[in-house]
């Protein structure tokens, strides 16, 4: 992904699925550190995705609902306007995390 990490230290490690759009998705591995949030597809999904955000480019986190019951998705807004928006079993430690290292 471009950055070195030896320096970091994980908060949180796990399994997400980034949804890009209604029709498109990638499952893999999400990383939280004192400094970045990074997302990296798996390589057998077809989707092949890689993200990288700066903590403090974060404007706000969002938690939302999968079909209007399920409490599983997070949306992340940034400053500079863009959206990213991921779907886990991990919802409420992820936002906790992200919120409590912010």
């Amino acid at each position: 992904m471009g950055i070195n990490l030896n320096n970091q230290v994980f908060r949180y490690e796990g399994q997400v699925n980034y949804v890009k759009n209604f029709k498109e998705q990638s499952t893999g591995k999400l990383q939280i550190t004192e400094d970045y949030l990074l997302f990296e597809s798996y390589k057998v999904t077809m989707n092949q995705e890689t993200f990288r955000i700066k903590l403090d480019e974060i404007q706000k986190i969002e938690k939302q609902k999968s079909f209007y019951i399920i409490p599983d998705k997070l949306k992340i807004y940034l400053k500079n306007n863009k959206e990213y928006v991921i779907t886990t079993w991990d919802q409420e430690k992820i936002y906790k995390t992200l919120n409590r290292i912010k």
